[in-house]
């Protein structure tokens, strides 16, 4: 059930990198004004998904098996295991830098359990001059490293909009 929910997390929570036509990057703005509808794409699965942030409202939208969805930070997401309806995910900035943000990620099963009981992270770290992203998700607790996986700004148009 636990690597299930990691899929799903990981998979709900794909790409970022910099289309960003100037080469200076304001000393005042963070990773969402920098990083806002730049399109990045990773290959899982033998598919294409492609994921973009968003700064109003905070947000990542992503594109994944030809389907679209939007999670806001910090509101409740409904999120499905199989065809049903398991409970609500719930992403909050923990940290915002220049190129990385911080994620933490909180599970409520309809039965009112919730998951992790742990820190779960995301995080996101653009390099390469704005053109590669390493996405990082790890739980605190069952002391795995951090699986990264790397996304790359998508040559083509977001699906999404």
């Amino acid at each position: 059930m636990k690597k299930l929910l990691y899929l799903l997390l990981a998979i709900t929570f794909i790409g970022c990198s910099s289309d960003n036509n100037s080469n200076e990057e304001p000393a005042n703005q963070l990773f969402l004004d920098i990083y806002d509808g730049v399109v990045w794409q990773n290959y899982l699965n033998d598919m294409t998904n492609k994921l973009t942030f968003n700064s109003d409202p905070s947000s990542i939208t992503s594109y994944q098996f030809g389907s679209c969805f939007t999670i806001v930070f910090g509101e409740p997401y409904t999120f499905e295991e199989g065809s049903e309806d398991e409970g609500l995910l719930t992403y909050t900035i923990q940290n915002e830098g220049q190129n990385n943000i911080v994620l933490s990620v909180q599970a409520v099963y309809n039965d009112g359990n919730t998951y992790p009981p742990e820190n779960f992270t995301i995080t996101c770290t653009v390099s390469s001059g704005g053109n590669t992203l390493l996405l990082e998700y790890s739980a605190s607790s069952e002391g795995e490293q951090p699986d990264p996986q790397s996304y790359t700004i998508a040559p083509d148009e977001f699906p999404c909009n």
